[in-house]
């Protein structure tokens, strides 16, 4: 079985819904946790981001492209 590991932390839950499509396209297996409490509803809100992106190690690599790229650090050539 591959290692899970954290990959990248997700800004906004309009980035993990792109991300999560464009991970879907490529096949790549992942798991999307929010930083959410129950306990505190709505109330709480982390101030590093909207969630964790967790996936074999392997993908880390292409993750972070994407990511990148739909956050417009990508190459621009």
């Amino acid at each position: 079985m591959a290692e899970i590991e954290q990959i990248l932390i997700v800004r906004s839950y309009a980035e993990a819904t792109i991300l999560e499509s464009h991970l879907q396209e490529a096949e790549i297996p992942y798991l999307l946790q929010a930083f959410n409490d129950p306990a505190f509803g709505s109330f709480w809100r982390r101030k590093d981001g909207w969630g964790l992106l967790l996936a074999p190690a392997e993908y880390r690599v292409r993750i972070e492209e994407i990511c990148a790229d739909l956050r417009g650090e990508g190459d621009s050539r």
